[in-house]
């Protein structure tokens, strides 16, 4: 994600991701999460979380913004969950321009 000039754009507000490999449940089989913008109040709880566990809190993030529980997300393979991982960490870019 970037502009014309080399800067970082925000990302889409929602995205959505089909999984490479589907999150198998006993009675249902997730095949498409879809992400959103944190909040603020999601990142306060996140930074907690971080304290104790930084892969916890990435997985927290990931459950907060997509509606899918922890322990599902513990279950997305490492390529999906990294895809997830950077949409949402576009929102945190350093070399984002805010107002003027």
């Amino acid at each position: 994600m970037s502009t014309e000039n080399g800067a970082s754009a925000i990302p889409e507000e929602e995205k959505s991701l089909t999984l490479r490999k589907p999150i198998k449940l006993q009675d249902r089989e997730i095949k498409t999460i879809t992400l959103r913008e944190p909040t603020a109040y999601e990142i306060e709880q996140v930074s907690k979380r971080a304290e104790k566990s930084s892969q916890g809190s990435n997985i927290l993030l990931i459950s907060l913004v997509s509606g899918i529980t922890e322990g599902e997300i513990g279950k997305m393979s490492i390529r999906d969950f990294n895809e997830a991982m950077s949409y949402v960490s576009g929102f945190f870019s350093n070399d984002q321009k805010t107002g003027s």
